[in-house]
């Protein structure tokens, strides 16, 4: 693991009230600072955590520098999914809600498990006329990416075969990066979609192909998102997503195209700030 202090070119720009560093294309880290809170990064695989400190010393505020995933944040989503294992001539699909709570609890409780855990905790509800179930996991926002840990209850345990939400920036189009994680366990290998033994390699390879205004019922109209194709490949086969991403609100609309032909789809549809 590497922890980057490089200085880059980078421009400031505004949301909301707060002033923070949009990325150039450029090689490079910066190292950012907010008022007496500084951050560093540690990359690994393409992804980059944060090390926050304050006058020099570690905190552990994951959440501070969040514009998405502020403390105390519910983001609640509409899935449509269809459903596995069914033979091919019967497309049936549930249509259900997740809900995205952010809850900084859940990062310390993490963080008494594996030391070096440098996310912002949520927690995931999902609830359909198949149930209800949840999960806590963790999410990554930062001024070099933004990053969601999908939920892994149930059936929609096999997006985790799909390449993650997840962005670079700066966000260019034509702009090309990879991600990759191991796999395994009775949780993600299920007759329904897929089986494999031990743990399988997903490699993932993201490209931004497009920015486009899109309408929201968030704002009450059309927003500029980029739209980010992804491809996954492995030893078990191949799968797909699609992501619209929002500065603003993040990840406005997700679709996977998973590894057993089914499609999955997430919607936002509500955003509560606390």
């Amino acid at each position: 693991m590497i922890l980057y202090l490089a200085n880059g070119f980078s421009k400031f720009r505004q949301i909301g009230n707060r002033t923070v560093q949009a990325f150039l294309c450029f090689a490079g880290i910066t190292f950012p600072v907010y008022g007496q809170t500084s951050y560093a990064f540690e990359c690994e695989a393409n992804l980059c955590e944060e090390v926050s400190f304050l006058n020099g010393e570690p905190i552990l505020n994951y959440e501070e520098d969040n514009h998405i995933f502020q403390r105390g944040s519910v983001l609640e989503y509409t899935v449509v999914d269809q459903i596995s294992g069914l033979p091919h001539d019967e497309n049936k699909s549930v249509t259900g809600s997740v809900t995205i709570t952010v809850n900084p609890e859940i990062s310390n409780m993490m963080r008494e498990m594996v030391g070096a855990y440098h996310q912002t905790g949520v927690e995931f509800s999902y609830s359909s006329n198949l149930g209800i179930s949840t999960a806590k996991t963790g999410v990554i926002e930062n001024v070099r990416n933004v990053w969601i840990h999908p939920f892994r209850g149930g059936q929609l345990a096999k997006i985790n075969l799909n390449a993650y939400p997840f962005v670079k920036f700066p966000l260019c189009i034509g702009e090309k990066y990879e991600w990759e994680l191991s796999v395994g366990g009775p949780k993600y290998s299920d007759l329904r979609w897929k089986t494999w033994t031990g743990t399988t390699v997903r490699k993932h390879q993201y490209e931004v192909v497009a920015k486009e205004k899109v309408f929201t019922p968030l704002s009450g109209k059309a927003i500029e998102v980029f739209v980010i194709q992804a491809q996954t490949n492995g030893e078990i086969g191949q799968s797909s997503a699609k992501f619209w991403y929002s500065e603003y609100f993040g990840f406005i609309y997700i679709k996977y195209y998973n590894i057993d032909g089914t499609i999955t789809e997430f919607r936002l549809l509500k955003v509560e700030k606390r």
